[in-house]
């Protein structure tokens, strides 16, 4: 059982991961051919839809991609992927959790 959740994870991860890409690609690309059609605009303006979609689309895989399928691991480390409130610290003073400890 743990292999298929293990798939399934894997296979949701690389759907983002396409969504992510070629969405903006695909919208740009959609934008441009409606202009061209609606105004006549030249053709050539594909060539910057697709810069412009590939552009959009970067930031967003390498966003996917720095996180990694192995995000969800670290998450389950907390139960339902709450992690514990981080400790404050300035220059002079550090606050914890357990005053305590200080």
């Amino acid at each position: 059982m743990k292999g298929w959740y293990k798939a399934l994870e894997d296979l949701v991860w690389l759907t983002q991961l396409g969504l992510n890409m070629l969405l903006p690609l695909v919208l740009c690309l959609a934008g441009c051919w409606w202009a061209v059609e609606r105004w006549n605009w030249p053709e050539w303006l594909f060539l910057p839809a697709v810069l412009l979609g590939v552009a959009a689309g970067a930031p967003n895989f390498w966003g996917v991609f720095k996180e990694g399928p192995g995000r969800s691991q670290k998450e389950k480390k907390y139960p339902g992927g709450l992690k514990p409130p981080p400790e404050w610290g300035g220059f002079f003073l550090k606050f914890s959790r357990d005053p305590k400890k200080s």
